[in-house]
């Protein structure tokens, strides 16, 4: 199910990488002294350069993350009966740079991206599609369920994300390796969808107790950031 109630289709496999350190030397002016591509990242990330991200394209297709626990685990844990629970999730959907895309067309998330490089990505996309936009949306998302004795339960999502991309730059105040600006080419965003709210695939997921818990909340809703 989604959060709209409408289904999110399945991915087409794809087989090629994303990944953080991309393929491709650094955009510098003959001679000069190059930033790797990680230093750019890290100086974009801290706030030490001023970075804007240019040039954005839209990948024509949309990518889900891999499932992800989002609430808290309630179980069963009487020897006759069953217990309903109300299931409660929150969780954000972000700007995130670090990921790559498997065989079977699901993202594998790293660490979202720092403030300034979201915000760069997001004046990037409310210029590039003349909308307002935002870099990071927080979903709730809530189910009841009826778990039987010895079961546990819980909520699963898998997020959607586009996949964007462009020309990150940095701009200094002063020359650094010889250069005001470098530029990191080709680096690709996963982002919020541009265009709707996220019909992220919520799913509910049930299981064997651990009794050793008891009965009720066997283990807390986790911080979860896609």
């Amino acid at each position: 199910m989604s959060i709209s109630g409408l289904p999110v289709r399945r991915l087409v496999p794809v087989g090629a990488t994303l990944a953080l350190a991309l393929a491709g030397a650094v955009a510098n002016a003959p001679g000069a002294q190059a930033l790797t591509n990680d230093q750019i990242l890290a100086q974009c990330g801290s706030g030490i350069a001023k970075c804007t991200y240019e040039d954005v394209t839209k990948d024509g297709k949309q990518y889900k993350t891999k499932p992800q626990r989002v609430s808290a685990i309630y179980q069963n844990c009487q020897k006759s009966g069953d217990l309903t629970y109300q299931l409660k999730a929150d969780y954000t959907n972000s700007v995130t740079t670090g990921f790559t895309i498997g065989g079977s067309g699901d993202l594998s998330l790293g660490t979202p991206a720092g403030t300034p490089v979201a915000l760069a990505v997001k004046g990037a996309i409310q210029g590039s599609y003349n909308k307002s936009w935002t870099d990071s949306k927080t979903v709730s998302a809530q189910q009841t369920v009826t778990v039987s004795p010895g079961k546990s339960s819980w909520i699963e999502v898998s997020a959607i994300k586009d996949v964007i991309t462009g020309t990150l730059k940095t701009n200094y105040d002063a020359a650094v390796a010889g250069h005001y600006h470098h530029l990191l080419p080709n680096q690709k965003m996963a982002v919020p969808p541009i265009n709707g709210a996220p019909q992220d695939v919520i799913t509910v997921k049930s299981g064997k107790a651990d009794c050793s818990k008891g009965t009720g909340t066997a283990d807390a809703a986790p911080a979860v950031v896609f």
